[in-house]
């Protein structure tokens, strides 16, 4: 099997009211291609991604992010 690194704990990363983030106009774009970054390789180094929102139309535009990387 693997190593193991009995020291190294998961990073939580959770950003509520995430479509505040992807909804600015100056740094929108950036933040939803940052997010799509870690969520494809953070899992792999123990980081966690939590996005969380209330509002159904930005959750919509999310779940599509999340289809279009797996």
């Amino acid at each position: 099997m693997g190593v193991e690194y009995p020291k190294l704990r998961p990073v939580i990363c959770i950003i509520d009211e995430c479509q505040n983030l992807f909804a600015h106009p100056k740094y929108g774009k950036q933040a939803g291609a940052d997010a799509e970054f870690v969520i494809k390789i953070a899992p792999a180094m123990g980081i966690v991604l939590i996005l969380a929102t209330q509002l159904g139309q930005v959750g919509t535009q999310l779940l599509v992010l999340v289809a279009q990387i797996e």
